[in-house]
């Protein structure tokens, strides 16, 4: 299972949050990974100056619209390795 957080929070919000989870949601679909993959809204994860932050387990990072689609492949290939 890929737990991935995504933080909802004020400046997340602001970057992109819901259209970030929007793109990882189609990812899922699209990888048919939909019973694999938990998808969680948190509030401030405290990394307001970078990009949307999103945590897999205890590591941070940074992800935009514009990477999200990258971003989840990555990770799925990550853990399926």
């Amino acid at each position: 299972m890929i737990e991935i957080d995504i933080c909802l929070g004020s400046s997340c919000h602001l970057k992109g949050a819901h259209d970030v989870l929007k793109e990882f949601r189609n990812m899922a679909a699209e990888m048919s990974l939909e019973g694999e993959v938990e998808m969680r809204g948190r509030f401030c994860m405290k990394k307001c100056r970078q990009g949307v932050s999103v945590s897999i387990g205890n590591e941070y990072y940074s992800v935009s619209p514009a990477t999200a689609r990258e971003f989840f492949r990555e990770a799925a290939a990550r853990k399926n390795a």
